[in-house]
């Protein structure tokens, strides 16, 4: 050692002096004034290392921002980690890397050039993984990433790979692994700095006229999914996802093509038992039992929704759309059939002929109302994550205005079940040939479309994460009500309704590891109460509606088409709103609206009345659940799908098994109330009892009501007639509920800075 210093020391100084001189000459060439000078398009660091002496690195970062690109590979990570200009323009720092390895790349971004064709899985037989730190995935496009640790498989994560960014004006591509096929096939020749430069004492050099791949001229902007700031079709083509113009009303007309099903198997849910020729002959159900039935096509709704959500990200969105077109064809040869058993010969049946078809084609309608709702329930599963994925930086928004279409549909259905009138009510097939034009042109409109890949893959979120933002908690709850469903409509016993839903949630839960997003759980509480009021209202306002609106000579429908125009007009103006009143104020406010319309629709006599009370409810209940999924898909992004789908499953379930019977239910005890109030003691000679979801209850008995003598009779229904109405006031329980829980959560959001969207990158 002490010769070394003595004799070996000067002469290596020396030539360290004489490296470093000519390597400072050399890297005059990467000088701001240089590169300018010389009009190089690019700079590139490949297996650069160490803390290179940059002339000017500020410089050199700010020539970059003003235009230029930057492309760095492999060890171009592991170059002036410690100079944070550098590091920060490059968002990684490399942070190790274990022995060479088979590695299993996911694409972030599979229409980005750089993905090669390669499409959503890149299997690389070997290759030294590197680990990158100091990476924020809210500044970058991600376009290949991991989902384990390369040498430990067991540990799940996000492990970046190569990824693309702007910077200013420039941009920025960066590729840990070393296979030249990451950074592109070819492209024509640009003039290119490109070094392949080791800090001293290793030897340098620089060349230009190279060419580079086509990432070099693709860098993206910063953020992995298109932004809806410019015009939609602008975002959309500077996204690298190839959306077909075409694609965006498609899914509006899906979603326009679910309530004109809706509204026919509203008329359905009479046809076999009482409409058309029964109508005369047999009184109608109760209302605990009216809204039992008209569950039939909601509980599978839910079942879809939720269990699609599971598989969606990767079966595909196109999947999912033909399985709903499937349904919907399935759906019209029932009820075409059912027709057919009700006419045989053309005409139809009289006597006890008549008795026994009502029975198979009630079967008939039955089975088509449960397939036609997994199909309406499919639809909602992709069109709800492809809206949010779109336009990330305003779901509420983009939601607000996808979920118009479901009103556009009742709109339309509504007016054609009016204008067509006694033709649909001798013939429903007419209705059936209607609604099954859009969904053939929303089939061929969306086979051909591009789908964007899912906010949350592109992010990198495990499958994992996703189930474990949900949790146990959540499965518990939306497993018990598709469990309880279920055994209700196929007779299980308790014991195996339990069985199933502690085996699936234990299952589940070892799976995710998690109890669930707090802020999630409570949202899917507050969705119960939220669903009943918007969708277990329609069809009780409509049915309330009907003496008031008879008496001045007009159809109930109007009550509906109605308010759902108005509440149509104010999705697609949603934007503004949000911005001013913030998602959680926003229900506040309908909420109160809710609660008043209600209150005044429960006693609302005489034409201007009747619709001024309506107008008040329908403005109301306008924002209720797509802001609910705006709130759900800003809260818990990592959720994907899962999250954004199974509270929407959640409220679905929610009306068909608790909220719809409990409001037939109270409309039933509303009618006791007033006929022991007015006539004592008839109430318990003209009843029944019957049970449901919460237990027995009693309703009026159509065949003792009958039996009383015609002046008792027509003053018992009357009463029942106008109880019935006034039973809207106890449904204000619901909207009130729903106030205290947004009045918490905005107390709650402003002790934590105000409401604020979260970003996936952020939590990463």
């Amino acid at each position: 050692m002490e010769t070394w210093n003595r004799e070996v020391k000067p002469e290596a100084d020396i030539k360290r002096a004489e490296f470093n001189a000519a390597m400072a000459k050399t890297l005059e060439a990467l000088s701001p004034q240089a590169l300018r000078d010389n009009r190089i398009d690019a700079v590139v660091f490949c297996n650069t290392t160490g803390e290179l002496p940059l002339p000017d690195l500020e410089g050199f970062v700010e020539w970059v921002r003003s235009g230029g690109a930057f492309i760095g590979m492999h060890a171009g990570s592991d170059t002036l980690k410690d100079s944070l200009p550098f590091t920060d323009m490059l968002c990684g720092t490399f942070n190790g890397h274990g022995p060479q390895v088979p590695a299993t790349l996911h694409a972030g971004d599979k229409e980005h050039p750089a993905n090669g064709n390669i499409g959503d899985i890149w299997a690389l037989s070997q290759e030294e993984m590197y680990l990158i730190k100091n990476h924020d995935r809210g500044k970058v496009r991600s376009i290949w990433f991991m989902r384990h640790h390369p040498n430990k498989p067991e540990e799940e994560g996000f492990f970046p790979v190569a990824w693309v960014r702007g910077l200013g004006e420039g941009r920025i591509f960066y590729t840990s692994s070393a296979t030249a096929r990451t950074c592109g096939a070819s492209t024509p020749p640009s003039r290119i700095a490109s070094t392949r430069l080791k800090s001293p004492p290793n030897s340098a050099a620089i060349s230009s006229g190279a060419s580079v791949g086509p990432s070099a001229w693709n860098l993206a902007p910063p953020n992995p999914i298109p932004q809806p700031t410019e015009p939609r079709r602008k975002a959309l083509e500077s996204s690298g996802h190839e959306l077909k113009p075409r694609q965006k009303p498609a899914t509006f007309l899906g979603l326009l093509h679910r309530p004109r099903h809706h509204l026919v198997r509203l008329h359905h849910e009479g046809v076999p038992r009482e409409r058309p020729l029964a109508l005369a002959r047999r009184p109608r159900p109760d209302k605990v039992k009216a809204q039992e039935l008209f569950g039939a096509g909601i509980w599978p709704f839910a079942i879809s929704i939720i269990l699609f959500s599971l598989v969606i990200d990767r079966v595909g969105y196109r999947a999912a759309m033909v399985f709903s077109f499937v349904c919907y064809a399935v759906y019209a040869v029932l009820a075409l059939q059912a027709h057919a058993v009700l006419h045989p010969s053309g005409a139809p049946l009289e006597g006890e002929a008549l008795a026994a078809a009502r029975a198979s084609a009630w079967n008939l309608l039955y089975a088509g109302s449960i397939i036609l709702g997994l199909g309406n329930g499919t639809v909602e599963a992709f069109i709800n994550p492809v809206v949010a994925t779109l336009f990330n930086r305003e779901k509420t928004k983009w939601l607000n205005i996808l979920h118009a279409g479901w009103l556009a549909g009742l709109v339309v259905g509504g007016l054609i079940s009016i204008f067509l009138g006694a033709k649909v009510a001798a013939d429903w097939r007419i209705l059936v040939y209607l609604i099954s034009i859009p969904a053939i042109v929303y089939m061929l409109m969306l086979l051909r479309a591009k789908f964007p890949v899912n906010e949350r893959v592109a992010a990198g979120t495990s499958y994992r994460e996703m189930l474990a933002e949900f949790g146990v908690l959540g499965a518990a709850l939306a497993g018990f009500l598709v469990f309880k469903q279920l055994g209700m409509v196929f007779g299980w016993p308790q014991a195996v309704t339990w069985t199933l839903l502690i085996v699936s949630v234990a299952a589940y839960g070892l799976y995710c590891r998690s109890l669930g997003r707090p802020i999630l759980l409570f949202l899917c509480l507050i969705m119960m109460p939220l669903a009943t009021t918007e969708l277990g209202t329609d069809g009780a306002i409509s049915g309330i509606m009907e003496e008031p609106l008879h008496a001045i000579g007009a159809n109930p429908l109007w009550v509906l088409i109605y308010t759902s125009s108005i509440m149509m007009c104010l999705r697609f103006v949603a934007g503004p709103i949000v911005r001013k009143l913030t998602p959680l104020g926003l229900l506040a406010v309908c909420a109160v609206l809710a609660s008043a319309g209600l209150f005044l629709l429960s006693t609302a006599q005489g034409l201007a009345f009747i619709f001024f009370a309506a107008t008040l409810y329908g403005v109301g209940k306008t924002f209720f659940w797509p802001t609910m999924l705006g709130v759900v898909a800003e809260q818990t992004p990592k959720g994907g799908a899962l999250t954004l789908n199974a509270i929407a499953g959640i409220g679905m379930l929610t009306v068909g098994i608790l909220g719809g019977p409990l409001i037939g239910e109270m409309q039933e005890r509303s009618i006791e109330s007033a006929i022991e109030t007015k006539t004592p003691g008839v109430y318990q000679t003209v009843s029944k009892s019957d049970s449901y979801f919460f237990g027995t209850y009693r309703a009026l008995d159509p065949a003792k009501l009958s039996a009383l003598p015609e002046t008792q009779s027509q003053e018992i229904s009357s009463i029942a007639k106008t109880a019935r109405q006034g039973s809207l006031a106890k449904v204000i329980v619901f909207p009130a509920f729903m106030l205290l829980c947004y009045l918490g959560l905005i107390v709650w959001f402003r002790s934590r800075g105000g409401y604020k969207a979260v970003s996936l990158s952020a939590n990463h």
